[in-house]
């Protein structure tokens, strides 16, 4: 074979080497992009759907706006809360413009004692009526709700009111029992050990809107009625673990003529004449969760494109 022809094919030989090669690589790319896609596609529809799992149970460690967590030894109470007679509320901070969508909170039931549900649960939430002159009550010696500024209505269904509720089982104390007191009387009417927590999702387009910043925060008040489906049932809404500090003003209850008056710990109670906290959280909207998935996936869109 003479030198041009020897030439000739070894030239042809590296062209079809390089193809290959770069058939190969280009091959490798192409999986690393379609590897990355779905990791992507993937991470997104988990997000999606760990936001509409959001909407039931919280535990600790998952997002919150505001947190409360519950007293879940022999020295938590829970506060008689039987919507007609015996409401209760309590302050909490707001340091972001954005609507609340979901509250959690914890209770237990008179002597354990619950074989029906709450037939509803209505959730108010007022200004701050600060103790002295500068609120709505010029008299005022403590701090209570002022302004009423939004109010909803939930049920197990979520059919024709604000939103739904679901409970849970969330904790059973291993020895001793909690009090349950009527805060009317300052007495202890009984006892229990088995603590609920109830999920109360509102429908984004009932939610309230807070108003409050970081640099200019504002305190609202959220009081809650819980209405048992039996007469013979009792709920209440259990006190904040106290080891876990105190937010500004004592909660309160309205009293038999239907005035707010602080609330704190019982005669006789380790903490006699302490103020309460109740138990809850305000944790953030799933919607925000969710918008972070879809632009996730409006990235992937754009990618797939380029």
């Amino acid at each position: 074979m003479s030198a041009p022809v020897i030439a000739f094919v070894a030239s042809e030989k590296f062209k079809k080497n390089k193809v290959a090669a770069n058939g190969s690589q280009q091959k490798e790319k192409s999986f690393r992009r379609n590897k990355m896609k779905r990791l992507i596609l993937t991470t997104c529809l988990c997000v999606l759907f760990a936001s509409t799992v959001a909407l039931a149970d919280w535990d600790p460690g998952d997002p919150a706006k505001w947190i409360q967590l519950p007293d879940l030894t022999p020295t938590g109470i829970d506060v008689w809360n039987d919507g007609w007679e015996r409401s209760i509320a309590d302050d909490f901070l707001c340091t972001s413009k954005d609507p609340i969508t979901d509250v959690h909170l914890w209770g237990s039931w008179l002597n354990d004692e619950h074989d029906a549900f709450l037939s509803r649960i209505r959730l108010y939430i007022y200004d701050d009526d600060p103790a002295g002159s500068e609120g709505p009550d010029p008299e005022n010696q403590f701090s209570k709700p002022g302004v009423l500024r939004w109010e909803g209505e939930f049920t197990p269904s979520g059919i024709n009111v604000d939103g739904s509720y679901t409970e849970r089982v969330y904790y059973t104390l291993p020895g001793g029992e909690e009090m349950f007191l009527d805060p009317q009387t300052g007495e202890q009417v009984g006892t229990d050990t088995k603590v609920w927590q109830y999920n109360i999702d509102i429908n984004p387009d009932k939610a309230f809107v807070q108003e409050g910043t970081i640099d200019e925060p504002r305190t609202y008040w959220l009081e809650v009625m819980a209405f048992p489906e039996w007469e013979n049932e009792d709920y209440g809404w259990k006190t904040r673990a106290l080891q876990d500090g105190h937010f500004m003003d004592d909660a309160v209850y309205k009293d038999a003529a239907g005035d707010w008056a602080p609330l704190v710990y019982p005669d006789g109670h380790p903490y006699e004449g302490m103020s309460i906290d109740m138990a809850f959280v305000i944790t953030p909207e799933p919607a925000t969760i969710a918008l972070l998935s879809l632009g996730g996936l409006g990235l992937l869109r754009r990618k797939r494109k380029a």
